[in-house]
């Protein structure tokens, strides 16, 4: 009985570790200044926006003369707005507004990061830059939602409850996944002292505000891209997320460099150049 109740305990302490209760897997935010974005010749505006219960938020407004659209950029898990913003900035080069905000406790905002609460900065930050689009964009209908790793399960889920979301341009889903069940599972199997014990790690999370079941309700076009070597979310997530999308107008995008939400990075200019193209495109077929 003794030996039966210690092997019990082991166990708990082992899945609760390895999850880092939750909270401690998923999110890891900073409030370190990464990046001077004048120091690149960018000069966003601060924007501060409330959430759904109150919250306060902080993000970036990089308005362009002329816009043709906006992206609204919804980042992942660690560090914040000041090191993410990098990997789209160059989009403004393009004639793009960009929008970038930080969840509940990451960079300035306030507070500490949970599911529910950054199912609500979500919502805030699709209004608040949709208001900003439509006050500055010469075409109202290039409106884009470009999530990354976190990013991508947070996005969908606001997304879904976007009062606008029919209106949108496109949706770009980077290096995500749609469930914490699975990837808690996922993270515990790969070390080789928690893999016997990886089903259990699904009972410390829960999936309210997982993606999956609202994918199938998607109407816009989309855009997946994963590399097939992620060190940090397995491709599987994204054939998940592809798989469960029914619209017509889907991509996927695989790459096979061995890194995390680089797409764009800037040894790939001639990915940029297919990810406007793609853009161009759809305009070509709309009109």
């Amino acid at each position: 009985m003794k030996r039966r109740i210690s092997i019990c305990y082991f166990i708990s302490v082992l899945v609760a570790v390895s999850v880092g209760g939750c909270g401690g897997f998923f999110y890891h935010p900073d409030r370190e200044k990464y990046f001077d974005p004048h120091k690149n010749g960018f000069n966003p505006q601060d924007v501060w926006f409330t959430a759904g219960d109150g919250a306060k938020l902080h993000g970036w407004w990089f308005a362009v003369p002329n816009a043709v659209g906006t992206i609204v950029q919804f980042h992942g898990n660690a560090e914040n707005l000041t090191s993410h913003f990098a990997s789209l900035a160059w989009l403004t080069r393009e004639r793009y507004n960009l929008f970038i905000f930080d969840y509940r406790g990451y960079g300035q905002s306030p507070g500490n990061p949970d599911a529910a609460g950054l199912y609500l900065d979500g919502m805030a930050a699709l209004d608040t830059a949709w208001d900003l689009h439509q006050r500055t964009s010469r075409s109202s209908n290039r409106f884009v939602v470009f999530a990354q790793s976190l990013g991508v399960i947070v996005a969908t889920r606001a997304f879904s409850d976007f009062q606008h979301r029919d209106a949108t341009w496109m949706l770009v889903l980077d290096s995500g996944f749609c469930s914490f069940k699975d990837l808690v599972q996922e993270k515990m199997a790969d070390i080789w002292i928690t893999w016997p014990f990886s089903p259990l790690g699904r009972l410390s999370v829960s999936d309210r505000y997982a993606c999956r079941s609202v994918l199938p309700s998607l109407r816009v076009p989309t855009l997946v891209i994963h590399d097939e070597n992620d060190p940090v979310v397995d491709i599987r997530n994204s054939e998940m997320i592809f798989d469960a999308l029914t619209q017509q107008e889907k991509h996927f995008w695989r790459i096979s460099e061995g890194r995390h939400v680089a797409v764009f990075a800037i040894d790939q200019p001639n990915r940029r150049k297919l990810f406007l193209d793609l853009l161009s495109s759809r305009l070509a077929r709309v009109k």
